[in-house]
């Protein structure tokens, strides 16, 4: 409810600004609006990008996890370093931790990308208005 509470606060506070601009000039209300949406469409794609490299990856990070807790647990650090294996699940962790957080950051990137150039084009509109 909280989230829901703080939508419609928004809401109203973006209605407010829009009839307050209003009564300065139509077109820059309109410009408000026109910059507001792209912003919003990248907002919601990126989130959306997101949600599906989490939802794609959960199994990975299961894994880095279940690896790092044989790794780092008092009785599978000291079983792991009695029968010799803690190399081979520090290599399978190291690389699943790698191949994730390359993949995170790639996905990351193209946000920041895509995220800025709306941004910039966003001001260019407004500073020729």
């Amino acid at each position: 409810m909280n989230t829901l509470g703080q939508i419609v606060q928004n809401g109203l506070s973006l209605l407010a600004v829009f009839v307050f601009l209003m009564t300065f000039h139509w077109r820059v209300s309109l410009l408000l609006v026109a910059s507001f949406v792209p912003g919003l469409i990248v907002q919601i794609g990126s989130a959306d990008k997101m949600f599906q490299f989490y939802g794609a990856t959960t199994e990975r990070e299961r894994q880095t996890n279940y690896f790092h807790h044989l790794l780092t647990s008092t009785e599978s650090a000291k079983e792991a370093r009695i029968f010799g294996f803690g190399e081979t699940i520090r290599h399978w962790y190291r690389d699943l931790r790698t191949a994730l957080c390359s993949e995170k950051i790639r996905v990351q990137y193209l946000r920041l990308i895509l995220e800025f150039s709306v941004k910039l084009g966003t001001s260019a509109a407004q500073f020729s208005a």
